[in-house]
């Protein structure tokens, strides 16, 4: 006989170790009871997302929420919302973008199934499960005693509580390695800040991704995927890129899945911020260091959320684009570029990149153009910003390391003084055009 047991993932783990210390000669299959609804009713992939936000122009977290609601569909209830709902469904369903397993109906028809771990079923998953064999056992709770609750009034304040307790542990010979915190994603920056400070080691599991620069290569260029793998050295790195890429596959514009592959990205951001503040080399150019920011507004009020690293955020209008010429200094080096974009950049109180000499800055108000922080350097300037620049490109491998002469770096420079002559003329027209 086969059972199936349907629990939250939380507490799988524990409870299939102990089932098998247990109950070993028994066939016993484990699912969480969401996953058993996607199985037995349907499920989605990246594509259903996709076509789903095209069709009825939606952003991700929207579509999404839609997705979800799916599920609750109720053919004898009639109003504006299920009605879309309705539709939605019928849409993917005609176009073959929802995922049904034809099989999985008939395997658990004569299973017993048995439900542990949830406080409440909803009458729409009591609907799925009439018909089946199934029984819902009481989750035992522990009551652990509760020996002191501690209120601080700033979250640096109460790491820096938490540190004192670490290091009570480690003069009492306990092993670093021994002690084990639980955390949510607003405590991470503040540990890492202040566990560095107090010299204490932290090992946080996460993904690992070695060099954000291939995050910025990525998206730098969609117009051009294969040119965009080729400049990634790193095999380990080309072969992650190629696993986000390959789940829009179906895509031949991979700028249109831009949020989708952001929100895919959002697995690599701890280990992102961590490279930029270890001094990672990261040069993003146009709108790539957008995706750094917080989030970018769209021409229809619609937000597409970024991977938080720095404290701003884009606004775009695809029916305005901005073009000028630019000419800056940034370690008093000066910067020429020309600029042709659709989006600006705001909120951003320092780490600034370029003071602004003419034309405009990361938005038309400011006087500072671009995000300079470490060794990572985002820009909105086009040219190639570093054919253009000859000195800022021999600044910046110096800082690499590297001291030789550029490749044609006579005429380079040459080409940039001459450049900059022009730029320095009151008679250059900078330009502010919109298309």
């Amino acid at each position: 006989m086969e059972y199936i047991v349907l629990m939250p993932n939380s507490i799988k783990k524990n409870i299939i170790k102990e089932v098998r210390n247990k109950y070993y000669n028994y066939n016993i299959k484990f699912l969480s009871l969401e996953d058993f609804i996607e199985k037995y009713t349907f499920s989605y992939n990246n594509k259903t997302i996709y076509y789903l936000m095209r069709e009825y122009n939606l952003n991700l977290s929207s579509a999404m929420v839609y997705i979800k609601n799916l599920y609750y569909i109720d053919m004898n209830i009639h109003n504006k919302k299920m009605d879309t709902l309705i539709n939605m469904k019928k849409f993917l369903d005609d176009n073959n973008l929802l995922i049904y397993d034809k099989y999985f109906k008939e395997y658990v028809k004569n299973k017993e199934i048995y439900i542990y771990g949830y406080d409440y079923l909803n009458k729409y998953y009591l609907k799925v499960l009439e018909g089946l064999n199934y029984k819902v056992i009481d989750y035992i709770y522990n009551d652990y005693e509760v020996k002191n609750i501690y209120e601080f009034n700033y979250i640096d304040e109460e790491v820096i509580f938490v540190i004192d307790k670490i290091l009570e542990l480690i003069r009492s010979n306990i092993k670093p390695e021994n002690i084990k915190l639980i955390i949510s994603k607003e405590y991470e920056e503040v540990i890492d800040r202040l566990f560095k400070i107090y010299n204490i080691p932290i090992n946080v599991k996460k993904r690992s991704i070695y060099s954000a620069r291939s995050v910025k290569d990525f998206l730098n260029n969609l117009d051009d995927i294969n040119k965009g793998l080729d400049d990634i050295n790193d095999d380990e790195i080309r072969n992650k890129v190629i696993s986000v890429l390959n789940n829009y596959a179906f895509i031949d514009n991979k700028k249109e899945a831009l949020e989708l592959i952001i929100n895919d990205l959002m697995k690599y951001k701890n280990e992102i911020k961590k490279k930029i503040d270890d001094g990672q080399f990261i040069l993003a150019t146009g709108n790539s260091f957008e995706i750094f920011c917080n989030y970018i507004e769209t021409e229809n009020n619609n937000i597409i959320k970024c991977l938080g690293i720095f404290d701003c955020y884009a606004k775009r209008n695809l029916n305005k684009r901005h073009n000028s010429l630019f000419l800056g200094d940034f370690n008093d080096i000066a910067i020429v570029g020309y600029k042709s974009q659709f989006t600006q950049t705001y909120g951003l109180k320092n780490d600034y990149f370029i003071k602004v000499t003419k034309g405009i800055g990361i938005n038309p108000s400011e006087k500072y153009e671009g995000i300079h922080k470490n060794n990572f350097y985002g820009t909105y300037l086009l040219g190639p910003l570093l054919v253009l620049n000859p000195y800022f490109t021999k600044y910046l491998l110096k800082e690499l390391g590297y001291s030789k002469s550029l490749a044609f770096e006579k005429d380079s420079i040459n080409a940039y003084n001459a450049r900059l002559k022009e730029l320095q003329d009151d008679k250059t027209v900078f330009g502010s055009m919109h298309n």
